[in-house]
């Protein structure tokens, strides 16, 4: 009996012992272990950071309008084609890094270089020929309709010299040229008029680059190609709190950004968009600030998935709703107009008033997608979208996409404005891609999910191991009880048994000693 009894303690504490440690603390002390990340000096985590140490695929599309005669003349719908995409390599990295001990923080630029990659791109080769809107002229006329209407009359006096007397607002260009190339905008001139606009455009037009005292260009990638981006941003080392780990506390020196109307568009929130936090619920969205937007916004958890075996979460990131959402309308443009679902206007973050929505307007309001034709969204090859290793935060799969458009309409004062529709003309959208190299997963599967898989082995082992003794001791129990001997007093009492009807047996058997009767 004690013996059973012992292995019947020993086999529950056991089973105990692996179900508690198997399914709570060990992993907890795994997650806290691996949650204890941080952008300390040396660390291969700062080496990561500071460089991904693997490429980026980046996707450019150009759309070419294939009416711009009918469509400068006629104001009729502007009818895209789309061309691309044009591959290329993007390496990305910080620069000029500062340690501050004081606040555990650590500021810096962001720096991206692109390279191209001619086979994929290939049967293009960047020297097709596209007509788009002409990004300074339509910017110019834009930006001062939004911020100086007065000075309109002076800007449709200086067209016709600054841009060599131009019959539309649309450009026929070598998409070489547009990307890098650059488009010439040439101030060499003694009018007033001219040259009143070339003085603004040099102040406020950080998107144009100095050629000589009064030549400026423009292009999409190159001037940012291997130079650092304008904002300086502060984030979180996490070396004494490893929750704060890349956490954005500053922009330029200031706890808040300066673009927007006010909070809580200006809010600083979520990481740099290169480390995320580790242990991640679906419950919980995940902020981060994106540059291109220069705005924090958030991912939505969407659901559960999977990238080359590894467990992951899907998260999406839309543009939002600043017609409707309260909390978005410090992005409109003024009190009395704010674009409609799916858009923002980027006026305010890189002086260009170009409008940032998801490729072919998905997710967008449906006037957006109505006001031009060629375009077909879809989910797959439009949307924005990450998995994560919800234990580490290590992306895994990932593909950013953004669609970039000019306003386009009639605007008082300005002659070769008079005849356009009123719509919102795609201009290009690019992809930036993402896929955790194989040796990256091979090294998150050794460090991380082999042991866990040993664990899971071990919890099990423990727990079965503990509920055999515990059967052990049991099956013991039985075995001792069933095997006890039946043990008469004498020959006389037996007799007076068989006579159940002689008193003196009734007396006697009261005092029988009978052990353990089966």
């Amino acid at each position: 009996m004690k013996t059973a009894e012992k292995l019947g303690i020993i086999g529950t504490t056991i089973s105990i012992f692996g179900i508690g440690f198997g399914w709570g603390v060990f992993p907890w002390l795994i997650r806290m272990q691996i949650g204890r990340v941080s952008l300390s000096p040396g660390s291969e985590t700062r080496e990561f950071w500071e460089k991904i140490p693997f490429p980026i695929d980046f996707k450019i599309h150009i759309f070419n309008i294939t009416n711009h005669v009918e469509v400068q003349n006629e104001g009729k719908i502007p009818n895209l084609q789309e061309i691309g995409p044009y591959y290329y390599k993007e390496w990305k990295e910080k620069s000029e890094m500062i340690d501050y001990e004081n606040d555990d923080s650590i500021t810096f630029f962001m720096k991206n270089t692109w390279f191209d990659n001619k086979e994929k791109t290939l049967p293009l080769t960047g020297d097709e020929m596209v007509i788009i809107p002409n990004p300074i002229l339509v910017g110019l006329i834009t930006a001062a309709e939004r911020e100086k209407k007065g000075v309109l009359p002076m800007i449709n006096k200086a067209i016709p010299i600054l841009f060599n007397k131009p019959d539309s607002v649309f450009l026929k260009i070598k998409v070489y040229d547009l990307l890098f190339g650059g488009i010439i905008f040439n101030c060499t001139t003694k009018d007033f008029s001219a040259s009143a606009v070339c003085a603004v455009l040099k102040k406020e037009a950080p998107f144009l680059e100095t050629v000589s005292r009064s030549v400026f260009k423009f292009s999409i990638l190159n001037q940012k190609n291997g130079t650092e981006e304008p904002l300086k941003l502060q984030i979180k080392r996490g070396i004494k709190d490893y929750t704060e780990v890349g956490k954005v506390i500053g922009a330029n020196g200031k706890n808040k950004l300066t673009n927007w109307r006010g909070r809580p568009c200006n809010n600083l929130e979520g990481t740099d968009g290169t480390i995320f936090p580790s242990d991640i619920s679906e419950h919980q969205d995940i902020w981060s600030f994106n540059l291109e937007l220069c705005r924090s916004i958030p991912a939505k958890f969407v659901r559960k998935s999977e990238y080359k075996g590894i467990p992951a979460f899907r998260y999406n990131v839309t543009i939002g709703d600043t017609s409707t959402d309260p909390s978005l309308k410090c992005l409109c443009i003024n009190d009395t107009f704010c674009w409609k679902k799916g858009a923002m206007e980027l006026l305010k973050c890189s002086g260009l008033p170009v409008v940032a929505t998801l490729p072919h307007f998905y997710d967008s309001h449906e006037d957006f997608l109505n006001g031009v034709k060629g375009l077909s969204p879809n989910e797959e090859n439009h949307s924005i979208f990450f998995d994560i290793e919800p234990m580490t935060g290590t992306p895994l799969y990932a593909k950013k996409r953004i669609q970039f458009s000019f306003p386009l309409g009639k605007i008082n004062k300005i002659d070769l404005t008079k005849n356009l529709p009123d719509t919102l003309l795609p201009f290009l959208w690019v992809e930036e891609s993402i896929e955790l190299p194989d040796y990256l997963i091979d090294k998150l599967n050794s460090e991380l999910f082999r042991i866990l898989q040993f664990l899971d082995v071990i919890k099990w082992v423990i727990t079965l191991f503990g509920a055999g003794v515990v059967s052990g001791g049991v099956g013991l129990y039985y075995k001792e009880k069933n095997s006890l001997p039946i043990t008469p007093t004498s020959s006389a009492t037996s007799k007076k048994i068989d006579n159940p009807t002689d008193k003196t047996t009734t007396h006697e058997l009261g005092h029988t000693n009978f052990g353990y009767i089966n």
